[in-house]
């Protein structure tokens, strides 16, 4: 109903009105042909961002979110049907107002139905009696969900525990035939693995004599996800995790967009001339060279080298120790490069061509990821991303050097939380902040 909702204000907007302006001809070939593309644009961007997969239990700002996007992008796909020649022109003085008025009546349809549909199921309207099966923690938790979210259309009857689980407050498997019957039950939750062997036999046998929908619940205690997709290779059903955003190819695609574009601002209005500048003071000075390489540990566990202005003598060390505040291997002009966060620079090279990110988990010596992803829980979710040259964590104060193993345990928190919330918006604000940083007296 929703889709169909959309839809409609599509057409009613961009089609009907147009009709009127145009008369007889608007049913031309290529008008037929505008028609259908903005369908199909529509219906893409939908899939694409995610809209139709909305549901009831989305966040209004998820629903606003997502919309806004496809509203965007559904603009400017828009405007560029009109660059060909023969089509045309549609009205300009239309499209101040017929966009606003889409957008506007877009979200209110949306909201509207979305409000209307929890109200209906709060009164009880159109719900499903439910059991449960299982006694493990995230039973006990999605029983707790289920009776103070009444709007997912479930009504819960009873929980009920393996046959050799200790005594409880819960109902036996037994019961399960007696109340399939008695609450006319539509649809089940099944902990598969909180049950032995022979409980599976006799829970299957009871669910081949009934119709019900079932739902298995995986135990992912130790995994960190975003979102889960179920997929088939022939007849083995796979469960994929996603740890966030960056698990789809459009998010990677805008986030890549955004690096190209700031990358080259800055290779070609600062680095082409800071390089010249540290060469010559270079040449005058020790002869370190200009740059600094280092392997470091990127996307999925791979390596790459990281290119940073030199700010120490050449040492020995350099692959080993990190660097502290009075650290004797940094060079006069190092301490300078390092303080205002100049030596970093010269990684927008690594973002250009495609190691790094601008904004991500900052990458360790390869030394450091093989010492924390032993000590830290959940390290290696780091590196489901592309490093950053600079990253939550970084404008959240958890940036220099680790002293502790709770300073590298607070910046993790960060990393992980990006990675499962990112947005677009999201990294322009860490790269605004980033920028402050680095000018605002120190």
């Amino acid at each position: 109903m929703a889709i169909i909702g959309d839809f409609v204000l599509l057409w009613v907007f961009f089609v009907v009105g147009y009709i009127q302006f145009r008369g007889p001809g608007a049913w031309s070939d290529l008008y037929v042909l505008f028609y259908a593309y903005m369908t199909l644009t529509w219906l893409i961007l939908g899939v694409v961002f995610g809209n139709f997969r909305m549901g009831v239990d989305s966040s209004i700002f998820d629903l606003w979110a997502t919309y806004t996007k496809q509203v965007v992008f559904f603009f400017f796909a828009f405007l560029m049907f009109f660059q060909l020649k023969s089509f045309g022109y549609y009205p300009r003085e239309w499209l101040r107002y017929i966009f606003p008025g889409f957008y506007i009546c877009l979200l209110v349809w949306q909201f509207a139905l979305r409000f209307a549909y929890l109200i209906y199921r709060n009164k009880a309207g159109n719900k499903k009696n439910t059991l449960l099966i299982g006694n493990s923690a995230q039973v006990l938790e999605l029983s707790d969900f289920l009776k103070h979210n009444p709007w997912h259309g479930y009504h819960l009857i009873d929980t009920l525990s393996a046959s050799g689980a200790p005594p409880s407050a819960l109902g036996r498997l037994h019961q399960l035939p007696e109340l399939i019957e008695k609450y006319k039950i539509e649809e089940i939750f099944i902990a598969t693995e909180d049950l032995k062997d022979l409980d599976k036999m006799q829970l299957f046998k009871v669910l081949n004599k009934h119709p019900l929908k079932i739902n298995l619940i995986p135990i992912l205690d130790n995994f960190i996800f975003e979102r889960i997709e179920l997929q088939e290779y022939g007849n083995v059903p796979i469960l994929r995790i996603h740890t966030g955003p960056l698990s789809f190819w459009y998010n990677r695609w805008m986030k890549r967009t955004f690096d190209l574009i700031l990358s080259v601002m800055v290779i070609v209005m600062i680095l082409s001339w800071m390089t010249l500048i540290l060469f010559i003071v270079d040449l005058l000075g020790k002869k370190q060279g200009v740059f600094f390489t280092q392997k470091r540990t990127s996307i999925y566990g791979k390596t790459f080298t990281i290119i940073k202005y030199r700010s120490m003598i050449i040492n020995e060390d350099a692959d080993k120790r990190q660097a502290t505040s009075k650290d004797h291997r940094i060079t006069p002009l190092g301490h300078f490069l390092r303080r205002t966060s100049l030596d970093e620079l010269p990684q927008f090279i690594n973002v250009f061509m495609g190691h790094m990110s601008v904004v991500g988990p900052r990458p360790h010596m390869l030394v450091h990821t093989e010492r924390y992803s032993e000590i830290v829980k959940s390290f290696m979710i780091r590196h489901t991303v592309k490093p950053g040259l600079t990253g939550l964590a970084q404008v959240s104060g958890y940036r220099g050097e680790v002293k502790e193993i709770s300073d590298i345990q607070k910046r993790v928190e960060k990393d992980i939380y990006y990675i499962r919330n990112w947005s677009m918006n999201m990294d322009i604000w860490i790269v605004l902040k980033t920028v402050w940083f680095v000018i605002k007296p120190s």
